[in-house]
C-alpha cells in the first residue's frame, strides 16, 4: 500500500452464476446471471485467517498473503487454507528478508544457473507442487515510491514476462497471474502510467487495483472518496482489455471522526456497488488492514474494519450478504 502524493495505491474474485431458464410468451428466456464476488482479506498465516473469520462470523473465501523474494511462498498454513476451499492470492516482492532490493532487470536478464534464475525455478516448482490454484501477484504497486529502486517500467515488464515464461516452461498450470497497481496509476494522464507497467494480455490473467479512501489521515486536504470514485479509472482501463477479470486486491477507508458512522456507510455503499451491471467484471475484493500487513506498520489511518463498532457491523453485513456470501 502507498499513501497519496507518492505515486501510489485492495478485492476478491467473482464469477457469474448460471441463470435459471424462464418460460414466457412461448419461448425460453435466460434470467440475468446473479453476480458472485469472492470476498477476502490479507492474513499471513492460519492464526490470522482464523482471527479474520471470527471477526466476520463465517469463513472468508479469499486470503491474500505477502512474501519476500527469498521466503517460501506457501507452506503448511496455506495448505490448510486450501483444504478449507479458500482461494489464495500470493504477492511476491522483489526484496529480500533483510530488506535488500532486487532489481527487476537482474531478474529479467538472469541466465540459467545464476542465482536469480534458480530462484524463479524454485518458485515455479513450489507453486506447481502445491496443486491448488494460486493467484500470483509479482511486485504489486510497481509504480509506487517503495518500488522505484527496483527499476523502470520497462524493467518491470521484462521481469514479469520472464517469470511467466519460466513458469510455463516448467509446466505450471495452476497459477493465475494478477497484475496490480494503485488506483492513482489509472488516473494519471488517462491511465498512461498504468499502461507503461502493464505486461500485456498474453502475460496477465486478471487486472487488480489497490484503492484507499485516506480522507484526512495523511493530508488535511485529501477529500472523502467513495470506492466507486476510486476505482472508476481502473474499470475503464479494464474495458480496454476485454476478457480480463477485474479485482480489488486492497481496499479500505479511514474514519471520519467528525461524522460517526460515515465509514460504515462507505462500506455499505461499496457492498452495493458490485451488484450493478457496470461492475459485473469485478470478481474479487480483498479488504486491507495494518494488523495483518508485514510492512505497513508506519501507516496509522484507522483502515481496519474494526476501527468502530458501526464499521465492523457493516463489514459483517457485507460478508453475510449477496453477492459475497461464501457457498
Amino acid at each position: 500500500m502507498r499513501p497519496p502524493g507518492t505515486r501510489l495505491v485492495a478485492v476478491l474474485s467473482a464469477g457469474a452464476l448460471s441463470g435459471a431458464l424462464l418460460t414466457g410468451c412461448g419461448e425460453e428466456r435466460r434470467a440475468a446471471p446473479e453476480p458472485r464476488v469472492l470476498l477476502g482479506a490479507n492474513a499471513q498465516n492460519r492464526r490470522q485467517i482464523e482471527e479474520r473469520e471470527a471477526d466476520a462470523g463465517r469463513r472468508l473465501p479469499g486470503v491474500r498473503v505477502f512474501r519476500r523474494w527469498d521466503e517460501p511462498l506457501l507452506g503448511p498454513d496455506m495448505e490448510w487454507a486450501r483444504s478449507g476451499k479458500r482461494t489464495l492470492f500470493v504477492s511476491v516482492k522483489a526484496r529480500r528478508k533483510d530488506g535488500a532490493v532486487i532489481r527487476w532487470r537482474d531478474i529479467a536478464d538472469a541466465r540459467r544457473g545464476e542465482p536469480l534464475h534458480d530462484d524463479v525455478l524454485a518458485q515455479a516448482r513450489e507453486l506447481k507442487a502445491f496443486g491448488g490454484t494460486v493467484h500470483l501477484v509479482f511486485n504489486h504497486e510497481p509504480e509506487a515510491r517503495p518500488s522505484r529502486p527496483m527499476g523502470s517500467a520497462a524493467d518491470y515488464v521484462a521481469a514479469w514476462r520472464r517469470i511467466v515464461r519460466v513458469h510455463r516452461k516448467e509446466g505450471v498450470t495452476n497459477v493465475r497471474y494478477v497484475w496490480a497497481v494503485t488506483h492513482l496509476a489509472f488516473g494519471r494522464d488517462g491511465g498512461r502510467e498504468a499502461e507503461a507497467y502493464y505486461p500485456g494480455d498474453d502475460y496477465v490473467d486478471a487486472i487488480g487495483v489497490d484503492a484507499y479512501n485516506w480522507y484526512t489521515c495523511l493530508s488535511r486536504d485529501t477529500p472523502w472518496l467513495s470506492l466507486r470514485e476510486l476505482i472508476e479509472p481502473h474499470r475503464r482501463f479494464g474495458l480496454r482489455h476485454p476478457g480480463k477479470p477485474l479485482m480489488v486486491l486492497e481496499w479500505a477507508s479511514a474514519e471520519d471522526r467528525a461524522v460517526p458512522g460515515r465509514k460504515a456507510a462507505w462500506i455499505r455503499e461499496a457492498a452495493a456497488l458490485f451488484r450493478l451491471p457496470d461492475y459485473r467484471g469485478y470478481t474479487a475484493l480483498l479488504y486491507w488492514d495494518d494488523r495483518h500487513a508485514p510492512d505497513a506498520s508506519h501507516i496509522r489511518c484507522d483502515l481496519d474494519y474494526r476501527s468502530s463498532p458501526s464499521a465492523l457491523e457493516a463489514w459483517r453485513e457485507m460478508v453475510a450478504g449477496a453477492p459475497y456470501r461464501a457457498p
